[in-house]
């Protein structure tokens, strides 16, 4: 969500090449590039992404500000209620008493700081990267299959545009390097190329939940996924599995 508001702006390309020494300190508040083997150094954009540094995303972020993420947050359905079959929780982009500072922000732009957020809003953002920009409202469907008949389906749901096509594809682009370069092993399907993006949540208690979230098959995706483990540690070697098991059930139907 943070590198679409950060590409949709020109604050980044993908080949835009960025730097960390080791940690980039904002407001005083030190910010690790250590927390991937591949954060330290020289390298564009794009590997920041694909290897999630930290660092990175919370100095563009700044550059985004709290307006041009407050924006793009929105538009994936932050701070508001998903219309959905059974009733949804809010995924929020920060409390609302919450003091805007620089470092909330930096922080908030990687994953952390006060953000909250459900499984369905994070299938949401995979669904709006593999539909091409454009977000389906989602719905429970219960089918019975009797005499070969599918009873039960419902109207087809309604769409609404939250990036553009070419950003879509430009963030598909980089979800598929996140599996090709090793991030997510448990979703290395033969035959099948799979974007998708890893997650490891601190949980306050000194544990992390972790998170991942895909979509597949990469050229034409039928499915999207979001999984969570609380307190299960890192996102790429917990989660990732889990969502390589229900992909290839789903595409094996």
């Amino acid at each position: 969500m943070t590198a679409a508001g950060i590409l949709e702006r020109g604050i980044a390309t993908p080949e835009t090449i960025v730097t960390c020494p080791g940690e980039i300190v904002i407001d005083g508040f030190p910010i690790s590039c250590k927390n991937t083997p591949q954060g330290v150094g020289t390298y564009p954009f794009k590997s920041a992404f694909t290897f999630s540094v930290n660092a990175i995303f919370a100095q563009l972020g700044v550059k985004l500000g709290w307006a041009g993420l407050t924006d793009i947050a929105r538009r994936f359905g932050f701070d508001s209620q998903i219309p959905f079959t059974l009733e949804t929780a809010k995924s929020q982009i920060h409390g609302p008493d919450a003091e805007t500072t620089t470092v909330l922000l930096a922080t908030t732009a990687f994953g952390q700081g006060e953000l909250l957020a459900t499984p369905l809003q994070m299938a949401e953002i995979a669904a709006v990267v593999a539909n091409g920009g454009t977000l389906a409202q989602p719905r429970l469907t219960l089918r019975e299959q009797r005499d070969g008949r599918s009873l039960g389906s419902l109207e087809p749901a309604v769409s609404r545009r939250v990036i553009s096509a070419e950003l879509a594809s430009i963030l598909r682009e980089l979800m598929v390097s996140v599996v090709q370069n090793g991030q997510a092993a448990g979703v290395n399907l033969p035959g099948v190329v799979v974007g998708g993006k890893t997650g490891t949540a601190e949980a306050g208690d000194g544990t992390s939940h972790a998170w991942f979230i895909a979509f597949a098959p990469a050229e034409a995706p039928r499915i999207a996924v979001a999984v969570v483990v609380e307190h299960g540690g890192q996102g790429g070697s917990v989660a990732s599995p889990i969502a390589g098991q229900v992909i290839r059930a789903a595409l094996a139907r």
